[in-house]
């Protein structure tokens, strides 16, 4: 991957974050220290990104294939990537919970962006509808 695609998918990464604002979708944000649980973190760099997702969130949708070229880039060159789910739909804290207990399990970075790819692919699908009793 070349850095101009490196420059496209944080440039999307930073558009959808910006649509996240401006829509006025969400409920109020939370600060990671505040609430631990509900972020992932991979690798032990000196540079950390921080990811600000949302599996239901349109924008959030499409600039993933970007991040499945630029995130194992990343994570190779040794960035500490922190997943952090954003509670703006309805749904987003039953796939947060699916994807930290899948996360946790995992056994390689692969495996995390396959659970990722997984979870947006049934939030664009809308199957998922309700948690475990």
């Amino acid at each position: 991957m070349g850095i101009h695609s490196l420059r496209r998918g944080i440039a999307a990464l930073l558009m959808a974050a910006m649509a996240i604002l401006a829509g006025g979708h969400g409920q109020a944000a939370f600060s990671a220290a505040e609430d631990p649980d509900r972020i992932y973190s991979l690798g032990s760099g000196p540079a950390e990104l921080l990811l600000f997702t949302d599996y239901f969130c349109p924008p959030c949708q499409k600039i993933e294939p970007y991040l499945d070229i630029a995130l194992p880039e990343l994570h190779q060159a040794g960035v500490r990537i922190t997943f952090v789910d954003m509670p703006i739909y309805d749904k987003t804290q039953l796939y947060a919970r699916y994807f930290l207990y899948a996360a946790k399990a995992a056994g390689s970075f692969e495996e995390v962006m396959q659970i990722r790819r997984v979870l947006f692919d049934i939030a664009k699908a809308k199957t998922v509808k309700t948690g475990p009793d």
